[in-house]
């Protein structure tokens, strides 16, 4: 919602000039509210939380917290973070600390910790100087989405069967195809990255997208930059010289051929301009602790319209080799 000043002066790795941040959701209920109830085995406040989760975000269902009302409630959010996750993954977003108490049963993205966007495509990308294993690296968010969301159905067993193996195998009954519907959510939004939007030859679509980003990956570019390249007939052809690009070019181009003007109108809508740039935002954090701020606010005014061609082209270049971010931190 907003950034303030305090005026006073706060010790980190050195004294700051001290800020709050306020922010707003339309709630702040995340799966680990619920494991928490589960993990004190307390029933009542458990049904009570459901109910008020379901009013709030979920009013199509009955709020009573019956077993299958429960059923349809975790299906709904499971559409909800599986549409958010494919969404951050189309613009090289990695949460910082995916746990389940940063994951919103809305679907809104909250608590992202030592988050970043991706500048140069590398599928197990990760920035957070706390996961030294990859856990919450780029290519595994949809797995962490899906370990999370069977967290949520393990909290709320209780209320499907009083029997914790009857209310499993509801559970497994009802969400047998659940898992690959995350992978299809998430193939749906990357393949539009490329103008592809027919359901019919979604794997077929998706095999080019997988290999324009391994492309990307063997010749170290720009994740968000060479998707926008793609929508201009001169500068995709000067993206990349590798015959492997080359062969890759021509196959696209011809596939999209036949519908160009509406595939490069839904690539203008996916793909954005802008991305906050990990060492954009690392220079505006710095000339701040000395109440410089223009660069702020010219960032702040740019970002509003990340689809449109921005008056400052800085903002949309990669980092050069010693401003390159390698890792993010909690007080980012």
């Amino acid at each position: 919602l907003c950034a303030l000043e305090t005026n006073e002066i706060v010790h980190r790795e050195g004294p700051l000039r001290g800020g709050i941040f306020t922010r707003v959701a339309s709630s702040h209920v995340r799966i680990g509210s619920f494991e928490y109830f589960a993990s004190i085995q307390d029933r009542k406040s458990l049904e009570t939380l459901f109910s008020y989760s379901v009013r709030r975000h979920y009013s199509e269902i009955d709020p009573k917290p019956a077993p299958d009302n429960v059923l349809e409630f975790l299906r709904q959010v499971a559409k909800k973070q599986a549409s958010l996750v494919a969404k951050w993954m189309s613009l090289g977003f990695i949460h910082g600390v995916m746990n389940t108490d940063n994951m919103t049963i809305s679907g809104e993205t909250i608590d992202y910790g030592p988050c970043a966007f991706m500048d140069h495509y590398k599928k197990d990308k990760v920035y957070s100087y706390i996961d030294k294993r990859g856990r919450y690296r780029y290519s595994n968010q949809l797995e962490i989405a899906k370990w999370n969301f069977l967290r949520l159905c393990e909290a709320l067993l209780p209320l499907i069967d009083n029997d914790q193996d009857k209310a499993a195998q509801k559970i497994n009954d009802s969400f047998v195809n659940l898992f690959s519907d995350y992978d299809k959510t998430y193939k749906i939004e990357m393949n539009k990255k490329l103008g592809f939007d027919n359901e019919a030859s979604i794997d077929q679509d998706f095999k080019i997208l997988s290999e324009f980003l391994e492309i990307l990956e063997e010749n170290k570019l720009d994740l968000t930059n060479s998707f926008k390249a793609l929508e201009f007939k001169r500068e995709r052809n000067q993206l990349c010289t590798s015959p492997r690009y080359l062969t890759w070019q021509k196959i696209w181009e011809n596939k999209i051929e036949p519908n160009e003007e509406n595939v490069l109108k839904m690539m203008e809508a996916q793909n954005p301009y802008l991305i906050p740039r990990n060492h954009v935002v690392e220079r505006i954090i710095r000339n701040s602790y000395q109440a410089k701020y223009e660069d702020f606010h010219r960032f702040l005014g740019s970002m509003k319209s990340p689809y449109s061609k921005p008056n400052h082209p800085g903002l949309t270049s990669p980092p050069s080799e010693d401003e390159a971010i390698k890792n993010t931190f909690c007080g980012t």
